[in-house]
């Protein structure tokens, strides 16, 4: 198991707590690029496509793995981070406390010292998620079942989508209109301690199974 963290806004980790988002799209760096020939026009350019767990650009014959350039892969643990703070309580390690609780909805922004998620430590993160899917696609192939998965009500979920999406990537030049190459994380929201207590039953299991074999091989006979 990888454990691998994952920025999110206050709005979204709401919605991940709501059990309202089970996606995200993150603009793929550097984004694939391929320089048209002059000669070449229309619809002889098919420029990149995305199939078979790989961007595949026809012309040049170029393939790019997911497995080898995606952040995530499926079965990935990643630790949310969000925007946070540390109380003081005296003790050696501080409780922390998190803008997304619903107890600070409408309060003065200005009555904690709030932290950056991405100065948030590892030990601080309290909800994890685990990867189930990853895939390349253009930020506007996103459908309207996947814009209410994004976390946006169902009532103009893609125009409330293309609203978030320029709100965090117009200024960095990955804006809806320029239609980036994005990976589409599909996720589920797990226990740590459950999912950590699986994972060594399940290893018990194969160091038994393994053996078992050893021991039906003859290896405890000298």
């Amino acid at each position: 198991m990888r454990e691998k963290p994952i920025i999110f806004s206050t709005e979204m980790v709401r919605a991940i707590l709501d059990g309202r988002k089970s996606q995200t799209r993150r603009v793929i760096k550097p984004q694939p690029e391929y320089k048209v020939p002059e000669w070449m026009t229309g619809s002889q350019n098919k420029g990149w496509v995305y199939k078979d767990t790989c961007l595949y650009c026809e012309e040049t014959k170029t393939r790019l793995p997911i497995a080898d350039c995606a952040p995530y892969t499926i079965g990935d643990v990643l630790w949310v981070r969000e925007t946070w703070a540390a109380a003081d309580t005296g003790h050696e390690r501080p409780e922390y406390i998190y803008k997304a609780w619903p107890e600070f909805i409408g309060l003065n922004e200005f009555a904690w010292t709030w932290k950056p998620s991405i100065h948030m430590p590892r030990e601080a993160a309290r909800l994890f998620l685990r990867v189930k899917g990853v895939r390349a696609e253009r930020a506007q192939d996103i459908t309207e079942g996947d814009t209410i998965a994004e976390g946006m009500p169902n009532d103009r979920a893609r125009e409330q989508f293309m609203g978030l999406w320029n709100g965090l990537n117009y200024k960095r030049g990955y804006g809806w209109d320029v239609n980036p190459w994005v990976w589409a994380i599909e996720f589920e929201r797990i226990d740590i301690a459950r999912h950590r207590f699986n994972e060594m039953i399940d290893s018990a299991i194969s160091f038994g199974e393994q053996i078992a074999r050893y021991k039906n091989n003859g290896g405890d006979k000298c």
